[in-house]
């Protein structure tokens, strides 16, 4: 079957095979458990969310967070963020705001939704709507313009409605001030730091670990262990097989000639003056003269236009001297690559309008097309058809092999017969993989493996080209580590412990004996000064950790100690508050504006999150998704 799949993958009827593959794969483990409801990811209210509405939603979020950011974004990330489980409760949240706002009569005219998707940015090209643009993004994004249209119209629908939940009571001119003067305030602390390493005399005894041995004993677990035998069949191990001859070079590279012609580029500098896309006719032209002016010291008075760059251009190159290097012409927008691919070497271009603002373009140098011959890639194509005939001898061995075991040949003659050696590893971590195989493909081996039940037999599995065949030959679960193995981890897990409780004892006591008055915080050592902060002064540039100047905030100057030892990167703090200093009153009409405005969107967003809250609680929302952890 897998050989029969392989030698058809062209086929349409494979297409449509490995596509559903590919769908199972990527939604396994976010399905309901009742295959009843398998097409159902929510109901509310009795409106039905699909798992195909949550899927695209779903697949929406992930490509904006991979763009933003990149290679950084993995599982883990989706994880941490709670994508899964966020991006069904907004689509209950959706769903929800929709139904209620219709209750309320709520609509978008043709007319209103027309507007505002014209004048989306994202449709626009020198600041007028483009129908190319739209389309485009219609195609590649809701394939149907109804289907488009009918989210938009949703969109403004619920904006609407949230206008309504939002218009809550103005802020009023107290308020602005009592969160200008609790923000703006500057304190300053004395304090003292009770840390623990510097905690000395401490000894523990045998017991006391043995103690903390057993108290903590799931600290020093072992990591489960799994012993397999398994194939691995690499295409080098092939190669001396895989026979190719100059007709089937010749072959493919008449197949191919596209991937041995360079396209034509152009090397050049640019210099940009900006315009909005929403600035008038006026503006327009006051920039394209600026442009003009440059353009006329770079051809008429031969200053450099490297330099003119580094001086005028509003463009990140500029520091480059406006250089963008070699470029295709479908690489750059159209104005721009018509233009520079219509120059000669050298010369200097009038001011040409792009959605960016009006370019000045220096060609330095035109790379025209090539194309590279058959004998000068011959040797590279052989090596390549040599190198896949490897990888499909490797993979039909595989597939012959796995063919005998199933039908009952043990493992190791399986091996046999494509003339490899069955490979016993010893034991192996999942993180760590068996070392006996190749290292390359060791970890995201073992990830499959160690699902893998004791005796049981895997598929043929394909890591980066190789494939193999694995049988699991013993599996053990984590295990707690003998205490003569770990003694030094747990006297030093012990140590610190100790370190820690005694540094706390010792700033708890200090804090007793001034409240009691018995003491003085100069007599207690180690005194030291915060100087002022605010509350959203920068830690890096305080002596105290963000904990400790939190909780330095929350003093007063009737109780200007802390309650308790205040817990910090270094150890425990006791505080006590110095100085209070009011902010400067003048400050205060020049904040005044930003602040109401903040606090007014803060006021509208509680009030949305609350009264949402309470309609949830009013709604009959039933989640039929099950996300695994």
């Amino acid at each position: 079957m897998l050989r029969f799949m392989r030698e058809n993958a062209g086929s349409w009827i494979i297409k449509i095979l490995l596509g559903v593959v590919v769908i199972v794969f990527i939604f396994l483990g976010l399905g309901p458990d009742d295959p009843k409801n398998e097409n159902v990811a929510a109901v509310v209210n009795d409106k039905v969310i699909t798992m195909e509405e949550y899927k695209v939603a779903y697949n929406q979020i992930l490509q904006r967070y991979r763009s933003q950011f990149g290679d950084n974004f993995n599982d883990d990330l989706v994880k941490m963020l709670r994508l899964k489980e966020n991006t069904l409760e907004s689509l209950i949240d959706r769903e929800l705001l929709l139904q209620t706002a219709r209750k309320f009569g709520i609509r978008v005219t043709d007319e209103e939704l027309r507007d505002y998707i014209s004048n989306s940015r994202i449709f626009q090209e020198n600041g007028k709507f483009s129908p190319g643009i739209y389309n485009n993004y219609i195609k590649y994004t809701y394939q149907r313009p109804d289907l488009f249209e009918t989210a938009q119209r949703n969109d403004l629908v619920i904006r609407k409605f949230k206008g309504l939940i939002e218009n809550t009571e103005p802020v009023s001119e107290e308020e602005v001030r009592q969160w200008f003067n609790r923000e703006k305030s500057e304190i300053n602390v004395s304090y003292v730091l009770f840390d623990p390493s510097a905690q000395a005399g401490i000894k523990p005894s045998d017991d006391e670990i043995k103690t903390f041995y057993e108290k903590h004993k799931d600290k020093y677990m072992s990591e489960p262990v799994a012993k397999v035998t398994c194939i691995q069949f690499r295409p080098a191990d092939f190669a001396d097989k895989a026979t190719v001859t100059d007709k089937d070079v010749e072959s493919y590279y008449t197949m191919n000639t596209g991937k041995y012609e360079t396209p034509k580029t152009v090397e050049a500098r640019h210099i940009l003056i900006k315009v909005d896309q929403g600035a008038d006719q006026a503006q327009v032209e006051k920039m394209r003269t600026k442009a003009q002016d440059i353009h006329q010291m770079a051809v008429s008075e031969g200053k450099d236009f490297a330099e003119l760059a580094k001086t005028y251009s509003e463009d990140s190159t500029k520091d480059k001297g406006g250089y963008l290097g070699a470029f295709e012409q479908g690489s750059m927008v159209k104005p721009f690559a018509d233009k520079a691919f219509s120059m000669k070497a050298g010369e200097i271009s009038e001011p040409v309008r792009t959605q960016f603002g009006w370019h000045l373009i220096k060609v330095e140098k035109i790379n025209e097309a090539k194309k590279r011959q058959l004998a000068e890639v011959k040797e590279e194509i052989k090596k390549k058809l040599i190198d896949d005939k490897a990888k499909n001898l490797a993979y039909e061995a595989s597939d012959d092999a796995y063919n005998l075991i199933v039908g009952g040949v043990d493992l190791s003659q399986a091996a046999k017969s494509a003339g490899l050696m069955a490979i016993e590893t010893a034991y192996f971590t999942q993180d760590a993989g068996p070392a006996e195989i190749d290292a390359s493909v060791a970890r995201d081996f073992s990830k499959i493996v160690f699902a893998m039940a004791p005796k049981q037999t895997s598929d043929i599995l394909e890591f980066n080209g190789m494939y193999f065949i694995a049988q699991m030959t013993e599996k053990k679960g984590a295990e707690v580590k003998p205490l003569e193995d770990v003694r030094e981890a747990v006297f030093a897990d012990l140590l610190k412990e100790v370190k820690d409780e005694q540094a706390k004892k010792a700033a708890e006591a200090l804090i007793t004996a001034l409240k009691e008055g018995r003491d003085d915080l100069e007599q207690a050592g180690n005194l030291k000064d915060s100087g002022f902060f605010t509350r959203d002064s920068n830690p890096a540039d305080q002596k105290l950790d963000p904990g400790v100047m939190k909780s330095a905030f929350e003093l007063t100057q009737t109780k200007n100690i802390s309650e308790a030892p205040v817990k910090g990167e270094k150890g425990y703090y006791v505080i006590r508050l110095k100085e209070v200093k009011e902010p400067d009153s003048t400050l205060f009409e020049t904040e005044k504006g930003r602040i109401r405005a903040d606090l007014t969107d803060k006021k509208k967003t509680q009030a949305f999150t609350q009264w949402l809250s309470q309609l949830k609680t009013r709604s009959d929302i039933e989640r039929v998704m099950q996300f695994s952890e």
